[in-house]
């Protein structure tokens, strides 16, 4: 707790500091103030002070300094909000004020919406794409199903590209730094005709490891992506505009693996880590102006993921476990929408959604059983069952060729097909009471339809995979999500807004491998539901150079989804997802911007969560078989606290050219990454600082930039595991990077 009590101090003094700008901004030449952000969180363009949401705003300008380059890169940048992406494309996790959607198992879907241009992400394997030609990304926090095709339970991340217009540019990007990182991109727009206008962009990455597998002399976390975006605007008229893009991301690189000593970034494993995924898109956004006051919008999109992995589970440089598999998902979505147009104290939309979505996913487990068991028990598994087929009265030479046989080295294969389709109405309307006043309410009615077919032919595999599986499912969730909000004006610069609304995601099939028999019967999880409060105020003062938006919430969830692991009847590790009776999240957010003088200025933010499960009884069983109970315990991945602040200093050298300096600190509390709460997978709150300085020219045509990410060199774990036998497993976050960052503009 000491920890987190310094970094509350850090974080105050930098708010006292902006807070007492005013000292500052009086040594300016001329009055500067905090650029107004535009945001699009409501479906229609407004001031972001305007909307009744806790959001962070990331631009485009914020992007490029900070370097990012990937969606998992905005971990640090607002409050409440936690990323991880530790071991494979699949198991990122977004959380959102301690909600984490379950996204290890082919066909889950996380809690936090993803959207990109306006088009839901439905596979976690698409989730984490490459930030190409991005002009800025909005989280959302809190249920937002009234305004989205997809529901979005915990809250929405908006990626918004940059949309090609009149303005001809090309920008050129290099950079390269330790670990042979190697990062290059250019992006190019312009006008085909006075109304149609094209933009395409490339960009490449590439990094050695930042683990090293000492047995086969090779780089483990590895990342190597080449990612392409090619964008069409037609403005015929002044009616209709259309936007017609595609997107197409490959990824080659060796994840990392779950390590005992982490710290090291040393593993020594017999085989391969490896990892590929293509991920191609496409959408065509239309809107038209049916009258001066009714606009008609359709999103038309189509996603394809298609990823191959193989990984070492075993942990070890003999044979004892390893997968292989494929992953392939379709997605289709169509979305229309109308909405008002005209200025006016009436605003509304009315929305309906499609979603269609085919996955096939198809796993190789390799097991070799005495190594195994040996490596579970201490003691080979044809040892072990020769024991027990001796004390069933077997002939000793007949409980030795049984317990041969069944442990007998071998291959099982699970196959699983899982077909979707998403129905929704989602609706919102505002009306302005007076100049002061605006009342919101909104409605969203949906329905989900899922198909599972999963198999294990055999006939391998008894004592891993349980064979002969053909199991068939189907399931049907329904839910009707109200919200409503007020927003008082109490003056041109201070807004103060209530919120009431409820979220809901649809329950499903837990797709790994079945083991036991018990499996089957826990194959399904159901849907979840949230209830959230939310009062909060959004303000500017000092003249427009400082602003405060800070939110309080509260939220009751039933029946929320959790993933754990369990020993199996055969005491294997075995993966599912339950439903917790009742879980609370409550907290605070604040975020902040001021500009103290000309060409220095800070921004950051604050969150405080108290998460946890309120009731949940039965969570698992101890290394003793005692049945476990877990309420009380904190949400995985949900710090109490968490904190970000980044400083920029722009000081003239001479007329052509610019020092820049660029700090950022960020923060996270201590967090538990499984249901139990235990020791072996725990971290405790820790400091990430980065930096760049350099030089640029006054309109930022070209910069040159030193860059350093996590300069203290800080090890924190992204995901940890307690395994039996009480052996905690763990993955680290990057270690101290440092480059050189060039860009142009002709």
């Amino acid at each position: 707790m000491a920890v987190e009590s310094t970094s509350m101090k850090v974080l105050l003094g930098i708010v006292v500091v902006a807070l007492a700008g005013p000292a500052f901004g009086e040594a300016s030449d001329a009055p500067q103030t905090i650029e107004e952000i535009i945001v699009v969180a409501q479906k229609r363009e407004q001031p972001l002070k305007e909307v009744p949401i806790s959001m962070t705003v990331l631009d485009e300008e914020f992007l490029a300094l900070r370097g990012f380059n990937r969606l998992d890169d905005v971990a640090f940048a607002a409050p409440n909000l936690a990323i991880t992406n530790p071991v494979g494309s699949r198991t990122v996790q977004f959380t959102m004020r301690g909600i984490t959607g379950q996204t290890f198992f082919p066909a889950t879907e996380s809690a936090v919406g993803i959207f990109l241009d306006g088009v839901y992400v439905n596979n976690p394997s698409g989730q984490n794409f490459d930030l190409l030609d991005v002009e800025r990304i909005e989280v959302l926090r809190g249920p937002q199903g009234t305004l989205y095709g997809k529901n979005a339970a915990a809250g929405a991340i908006n990626v918004i590209s940059r949309e090609p217009d009149e303005e001809s540019r090309i920008d050129l990007l290099a950079e390269y730094g330790n670990y042979d990182h190697l990062r290059v991109g250019a992006k190019a727009g312009g006008p085909l005709s006075d109304v149609a206008f094209a933009s395409v962009g490339v960009g490449y990455h590439d990094r050695a490891g930042f683990q090293e597998n000492t047995f086969l002399g090779a780089d483990i976390d590895t990342a190597q992506s080449t990612n392409l975006r090619g964008a069409l605007h037609l403005d015929p008229n002044e009616r209709l505009d259309v936007t017609i893009a595609v997107d197409f991301m490959n990824e080659d690189r060796s994840p990392a693996v779950l390590d005992s000593t982490p710290e090291d970034r040393k593993s020594a494993i017999n085989r391969p880590v490896t990892e590929e995924r293509d991920v191609l898109g496409g959408n065509v956004t239309a809107e038209y102006a049916i009258t001066d006051g009714v606009l008609l919008t359709s999103i038309t999109a189509w996603r394809d993921y298609d990823v191959s992995r193989a990984t070492d589970d075993d942990g070890v440089t003999i044979d004892a476990y390893y997968t292989t598999g494929t992953e392939g998902t379709s997605q289709v979505s169509q979305e229309l929408r109308l909405s008002s147009r005209s200025a006016g104290p009436f605003q509304w939309l009315l929305g309906g959604y499609l979603l269609t979505t085919d996955m096939t996913a198809t796993g190789r487990n390799h097991f070799f059983p005495d190594p195994l068991f040996e490596l579970l028990t201490g003691l080979p598994c044809t040892d072990l069952l020769t024991f027990q087929f001796l004390s069933f009265g077997f002939p000793p030479e007949l409980a030795r060729a049984t317990a041969a046989a069944t442990c007998a080295p071998g291959e099982a294969d699970t196959i699983t097909d899982h077909e979707g389709e998403t129905r929704a109405l989602f609706g919102q309307v505002s009306y302005d009471v007076s100049d002061r006043l605006r009342i919101t309410a909104g409605l969203r009615s949906s329905q989900e339809e899922k198909e599972l077919r999963l198999q294990q032919p055999g006939p391998g595999g008894a004592l891993f995979l349980l064979p002969g599986v053909d199991e068939r499912r189907d399931r049907d969730d329904t839910a009707v999500d109200p919200m409503a909000s007020l927003v008082w004006n109490a003056s041109e610069t201070l807004s103060l807004y209530a919120t009431a609304a409820k979220g809901s995601k649809s329950g499903g099939f837990v797709t790994g491998g079945v083991s036991a028999p018990n499996q089957l019967t826990n194959l399904e999880f159901d849907q979840e539901n949230l209830v959230n409060y939310e009062v909060g105020f959004k303000s500017v003062f000092g003249d427009g150079r400082f602003t405060v938006n800070a939110a309080a919430f509260n939220i009751a969830y039933e029946d929320l989804q959790v993933y754990r692991i369990e020993p199996n009847e055969q005491g294997v590790p075995t993966s599912r997802i339950t439903n917790v009776a009742k879980a609370s999240s409550r907290g605070l957010e604040v975020d902040f911007a001021a500009l103290l003088s000309e060409g220095f200025s800070v921004r950051g933010g604050v969150g405080y969560l108290d998460a946890s499960y309120d009731e949940y009884s039965q969570c698992g069983q101890d290394s003793a078989g005692m049945i476990m109970d877990c309420t009380g315990n904190n949400l995985t991945n949900a710090p109490a606290l968490t904190a970000n602040a980044n400083v920029v200093y722009r000081h003239p050298i001479n007329a052509d050219m610019n020092l820049l300096v660029n700090g950022e600190w960020s923060y996270r509390g201590d967090v538990y990454y499984d249901v139990f709460n235990t020791d072996g997978a725990f971290q405790e709150g820790f400091s990430v600082f980065n930096g760049s300085i350099g030089l640029t020219d006054p309109e930022g045509d070209w910069s040159v930039m030193l860059w350093g990410t996590n300069l203290s060199d800080t090890d924190y774990i992204t995901i940890g595991i307690q395994g039996f036998g009480g052996v905690a497993i763990n993955t680290l976050g990057p270690p101290r990077q440092l480059g050189l960052r060039v860009t142009y503009r002709p």
